[in-house]
């Protein structure tokens, strides 16, 4: 028997198809291989399964749909049908009589024949063995997944022109684990995109489909370190974005994320669908946009649930996911994420606001409370545009540092995102602490004592008319950053200004979500061109800069550490006080 050539279906995000081991390969036929002998194949990979093709198998459910063309002796003239919807399942038992599943793919089954693959498909029409046809100048086809989600259409030529997508879940509010709701589906949408094929080539090597999924994952957690108290009773409020207010009669036991700017910057719902354009001019490609009927915007989007006694975990490597992340009907138990959709395109980058009231409570056995109300914290808006085949998940923590309109302490620091590809490729961690901003003046290290001469304490002290130093730490290998550009009018990486704040106390939270302005009082920045040693460490000309606070209150220096997709800053505020 003659070996006959093959059509490889690589399920994979672009991403993954780069290193030699996740290469999807296949194998050579015979050179004398005739039309009739030549079935057309699908396969996930090499004839050793790689790590990718399991992968691959479990993110498309183990099925995918293909809708595929043939041209006549002229590239797309006299086109004719030749995959009309067919359905493909993964089947790893080996090839089949029938030939076409060589690599774990197979397609040709009877009208009611079920439970194929892992996802149980069910046939709804016969499909049968189809072969490559030389003589055609060219095929042309597409896919995507899952399965009963695509009814892909031709136009009158059998040019393939789109699809229409359904069945698309995406979670934007509350659904409680006991309420009355239906868990929505975590069956991401992916699409494939679109190929053509020279026949003669085809049965030669590998033909490769790229599949990218079209939503997102997104999970938000809350953890505490402060030390001999636990934190429980978490509520958070809503922004009434019409009102420009926070709403504390729609308190909510669930995270709510607030656009304090935008009313539909979250869109999400049930059932939705989407349009799938294909184009097949120049290098072939696809759009695909979801349909606005039946769908919610809205400025907030809501997270798991935290019950009143559920106190909050200390760790953020905490295996117990519901006690990290909450709980939720459309929570995946497994890793706490919920499929969203991706961030509209077009959509202004919008900082998001996570504000709350907790209790906490001593565990010394005294069971002393304090209530903290109105504590708040920002995700920049460079870390809150979700972009498809990503997950994303955003930490908060509670510190000893951690305050509200109580003024007990300081607000929640927004500790970590981190954005993975949705296809499990690696993914990065960015704190959004950093780069770290250091700041420092001589002589306000300060030592006070109480009136019967006994120590009192020992801090930081600046003070008017005296030149303060800052230096930025990177974020990547810890060296000194040298990008310092002052008051450039188009904002670049590097670029720092510092700004006079008054005399009320501010946040790094409340400038996240409203950048300082410029006022008669904010300082002359320069970057001075000599070495300048702090307790022994030099720093390089350049690689620090100065300013004299001339005005007693709160200074803001601001870094972009980000331009893309929205500019992006760290802060550090820092306390002046009059000299005596």
């Amino acid at each position: 028997m003659k070996q006959l050539n093959l059509f490889v279906a690589a399920l994979a995000a672009t991403a993954l198809v780069s290193c030699s081991s996740d290469e999807f390969t296949g194998f050579t036929p015979s050179q004398d291989a005739t039309n009739k002998e030549v079935a057309i194949s699908f396969s996930g990979g090499s004839q050793a399964i790689t790590r990718s093709t399991n992968n691959d198998i479990a993110k498309l459910d183990g099925q995918f749909i293909v809708y595929g063309v043939k041209s006549g002796a002229t590239a797309g003239e006299d086109m004719q049908k030749v995959f009309i919807n067919y359905w493909v399942w993964n089947n790893l038992t080996g090839a089949t009589a029938n030939t076409t599943n060589r690599y774990g793919w197979d397609y040709v089954g009877s009208n009611g024949t079920d439970g194929l693959g892992a996802a149980g498909l069910q046939l709804d029409k016969d499909q049968t063995i189809k072969y490559w046809d030389l003589s055609a100048a060219d095929y042309r086809f597409v896919a995507g997944s899952p399965v009963e989600n695509f009814e892909f259409t031709v136009d009158a030529d059998n040019n393939i022109t789109g699809a229409t997508v359904k069945n698309i879940d995406a979670h934007i509010n509350a659904n409680p684990v006991d309420g009355n709701g239906t868990a929505l589906n975590h069956a991401a949408v992916y699409v494939a995109t679109p190929i053509i094929v020279d026949p003669n080539d085809a049965y030669e090597k590998a033909v490769t489909f790229q599949f990218t999924g079209q939503q997102a994952l997104v999970r938000v957690g809350l953890y505490e370190t402060i030390p001999g108290y636990y934190v429980s009773n978490v509520k958070f409020y809503t922004y009434d974005i019409t009102g420009s207010a926070w709403s504390t009669a729609a308190e909510t036991k669930n995270i709510v994320l607030n656009s304090l700017t935008d009313a539909n910057y979250f869109i999400g719902g049930e059932g939705m669908t989407a349009t799938l354009t294909y184009n097949w001019t120049g290098t072939p490609s696809y759009s695909f946009n979801y349909n606005s009927s039946g769908n919610t915007k809205q400025n907030k989007w809501y997270g798991g649930y935290f019950s009143e006694d559920a106190k909050l975990p200390t760790t953020s490597n905490t295996t117990t996911l519901s006690t990290l992340y909450g709980t939720d009907k459309d929570m995946a138990v497994a890793t706490g994420y919920f499929p969203v959709l991706p961030t509209a395109t077009g959509t202004t980058p919008s900082a998001l606001v996570l504000k709350c009231d907790y209790t906490l409570t001593s565990d010394d056995g005294s069971n002393e409370t304090i209530e903290i109300s109105g504590a708040t914290a920002a995700i920049p808006a460079s870390f809150a545009q979700w972009e498809q085949n990503h997950a994303y998940t955003y930490l908060f923590k509670i510190s000893d540092k951690t305050a509200g309109s109580t003024g007990v302490l300081y607000p929640i620091q927004f500790d970590a995102v981190v954005v993975n590809g949705a296809d499990n490729r690696d993914g990065f961690i960015t704190t959004v602490s950093a780069p770290s901003i250091t700041s420092y003046q001589f002589q306000s290290p300060y030592t006070e004592y109480n009136a019967d001469g006994t120590f009192k304490e020992t801090g930081i002290k600046y003070i008017t008319g005296t030149p303060i130093y800052v230096t930025v730490q990177s974020n990547e290998n810890g060296a000194l950053n040298s990008l310092y550009t002052l008051d450039n009018s188009n904002p670049t990486i590097g670029m720092v200004k510092v700004y006079y704040c008054g005399t009320s106390e501010v946040f790094e939270s409340d400038l996240q979500i409203s950048a300082p302005t410029a006022s008669a009082a904010d300082p002359t920045t320069s970057i001075p061109s000599t070495a300048w040693n702090l307790h022994g460490k030099n720093f390089a000309a350049g690689n620090y800069l100065t300013f004299t606070p001339a005005t007693a209150g709160y200074y803001a220096v601001q870094y972009v550490n980000a331009i893309t997709p929205a500019t992006t800053y760290a802060y550090k505020v820092i306390k002046v006080e009059a000299a005596e």
